[in-house]
């Protein structure tokens, strides 16, 4: 948990913003454009409900001797130019 979120699309929402922020502090002259790939999940034991955010990776799942695979966001966690302001999506499973 990071700042009471929960949620993983929540919560790489909030490291980005903190990633952006130490890689380019204010007053900096060159802006660094580096992050990270992820796949952040929660698993809800009272509901039994999967939930995960995805960074450039994606998340392959095994139900029922099935292969599940969901594709990611496509941009990282921190800067890629266009999608600072992208959210994280929360998806179920």
């Amino acid at each position: 948990m990071i700042g009471g979120l929960t949620k993983p699309g929540e919560i790489l929402n909030e490291v980005r913003k903190h990633i952006i922020a130490a890689l380019n502090p204010e007053g900096s002259v060159e802006e660094t454009r580096d992050g990270m790939d992820a796949t952040l999940i929660a698993f809800d034991k009272k509901t039994n409900v999967l939930s995960f955010a995805c960074a450039n990776n994606p998340l392959v799942l095994v139900r029922d001797n099935e292969l599940k695979t969901f594709g990611p966001d496509k941009f990282p966690v921190g800067i890629f130019p266009g999608y600072e302001s992208n959210p994280f999506y929360k998806f179920s499973a």
